[in-house]
């Protein structure tokens, strides 16, 4: 069944199913719209709610408004009804693909009221019992600005190439990562706190101290794996050179000869040192500090935007009291789950950084053991004087790297201790008491 017919159903059926949205008193008899109804302020929010098929079942009195359609005719009606064929069909298989699988979604997207007035938004989309349920803010940041252009060009290349959704999806997503977005999830991820942050600056408002301190200690961890990548290439440089030592070795020496035990012994403990620095750098995609927190980002935005709908955009909401009440009940415990999935998010930071915590100190200890090996293939080159050049190269090189690695090992310990303080700043702030004790690296 279309759309068109669909709403023609819902209104000729004269029954109660607009009573989610009806008694809004800002539509005529007739619901067309008046000069300017089409418009979304920068100051408003609104919401609308769906079953598992996408038909509307509930929104507030904005999202009637800008729609143009009287709210008896949107309730039953499917959400395509306020489609603009101007987007990409690309960008709504991610939004089911996410939907479907139980994950929040944020898009860029454009609509179509009534009286064809386009106006676009920015939605936040969660699952909820029975359904959907999507906020929407008026977008204002330079992202959705290239958006803007990029659907255009996707569009465009739906129509030449006759894309279907899932390859639109995909296009869209290959885009992303030329436009320097790992993928879809760091794409939504920053456009939403940057559209959070540019409404707080345009109505005048302190910035999100959360979501502030969150994007913070973000930038601390990207530092941190960063450190460690750094420091994981200079320990397979270093890994690299025993296997040298040991084929000098067979030319200089018997089988079993001291340059070719300590290059044994080197090896081995180079090797368990390189496993422990993986620990360190979060090689397991469960100890990714990055993703774990761009995850927490996104919820506690998530989280923030319904809160706002909830407390603000619902304050002058004119439908009768048990309609609205159960809007924000459900608006309300959207926000409780989300503020609590931000939680579980930092939680999972403070146990990742502890055992790296970990993992730091041990690596000291195994540097100090390499270096004691180091010493005594200085010790056995001197020994050997200057029949065995190569190997006096070799323990220089050794030296260089070493410097390196201390270097490196006292940067990773320092902005380890840095993201530990961050967190125990934030949680300071935002429980307003003592922290759980994170331990840094000594």
């Amino acid at each position: 069944m279309n759309a068109a017919r669909q709403v023609e159903l819902e209104r000729d059926r004269g029954t109660s199913a607009g009573a989610g949205m009806q008694a809004h008193g800002d539509q005529g008899d007739s619901g067309a719209p008046l000069p300017g109804e089409g418009v979304f302020e920068p100051h408003e929010m609104f919401f609308s709610r769906t079953d598992h098929r996408g038909v509307i079942e509930a929104g507030n009195r904005v999202f009637v408004r800008t729609s143009g359609y009287p709210a008896e005719r949107l309730v039953g009606a499917p959400h395509r009804l306020i489609r603009h064929e101007d987007m990409p069909k690309g960008v709504f298989h991610l939004f089911w693909d996410y939907l479907k699988a139980g994950r929040p979604i944020a898009a860029y997207v454009k609509n179509r009221s009534r009286a064809g007035l386009p106006y676009w938004v920015f939605a936040v989309a969660t699952p909820v019992d029975g359904g959907y349920l999507s906020v929407r803010i008026k977008p204002a940041t330079q992202i959705f600005e290239t958006v803007v252009k990029e659907y255009e060009s996707l569009l465009a290349r739906e129509k030449a190439e006759k894309l279907s959704p899932e390859q639109s999806a995909q296009a869209l997503r290959d885009r992303l990562g030329e436009l320097g977005f790992g993928d879809y999830d760091e794409f939504m991820t920053q456009a939403l706190t940057a559209e959070i942050q540019q409404r707080d600056l345009h109505l005048e408002r302190e910035p999100d101290s959360d979501l502030e301190q969150m994007i913070e200690l973000s930038s601390k961890v990207a530092e941190v794996e960063k450190a460690a990548d750094q420091l994981k290439q200079s320990f397979a440089e270093v890994a690299d050179i025993p296997s040298n030592m040991q084929i000098m070795a067979s030319r200089i020496e018997r089988a079993g000869g001291p340059v070719s035990v300590l290059s044994i012994n080197y090896t081995r403990m180079a090797d368990e040192a390189l496993q422990r620095l993986r620990d360190f750098a979060g090689d397991s995609e469960d100890d990714d500090m990055s993703e774990i927190l761009r995850d927490g980002i996104f919820k506690l935005g998530v989280a923030r935007i319904q809160q706002e709908v909830t407390t603000n955009s619902l304050r002058n909401d004119t439908r009768a009291a048990e309609n609205l009440e159960k809007e924000r009940g459900i608006l309300r415990d959207q926000n409780k789950l989300y503020q609590g999935k931000a939680q579980q998010a930092l939680g999972r930071i403070v146990t990742v950084v502890t055992l790296r915590a970990t993992a730091a100190r041990d690596l000291h200890r195994m540097v100090l053991g390499l270096d004691s090996v180091r010493l005594l293939c200085r010790v056995e080159s001197g020994r050997l004087g200057g029949d065995v050049g190569e190997l006096a190269s070799i323990v220089t090189r050794l030296d260089r790297l070493h410097t390196e690695l201390d270097h490196q090992l006292e940067t990773v310990s320092a902005l380890a201790a840095g993201v530990s303080d961050a967190i125990n700043r934030f949680r300071l702030v935002r429980d307003g008491a003592a922290p759980q004790a994170v331990q840094a690296a000594e």
